[in-house]
């Protein structure tokens, strides 16, 4: 295998953690998202909405949510609910390089 190879083989792989037990593959993370400034809107307060109802929001919450991660696993969209800021899971994305 070379060195190419090997490299996306890594990344395939990498993950992060989300808190409590919820881990997600770094390339299937659509984006973080503070839920403050983001539920503002009401494209977003439908999008969470409907998520919650088709039980694809995931709770990893040690207290109130303060942000949330939206992803594509398989191609499913999925909402990850945290106690966390975007700030704290962006830095535990750079750490995992």
């Amino acid at each position: 295998m070379n060195n190419l190879n090997k490299s996306k083989t890594k990344k395939a792989f990498e993950r992060i953690h989300l808190g409590k037990n919820g881990t997600v593959r770094i390339g299937d993370v659509i984006g973080f998202f503070d839920l403050d400034g983001s539920t503002e809107s009401e494209t977003t307060k439908d999008f969470l909405k409907r998520i919650e109802k088709e039980y694809k929001m995931v709770n990893l919450l040690y207290d109130l949510p303060k942000s949330f991660v939206v992803t594509t696993e398989s191609e499913n969209e999925n909402v990850y609910m945290l106690s966390n800021s975007v700030e704290t899971e962006i830095k535990r994305m750079g750490e995992n390089k």
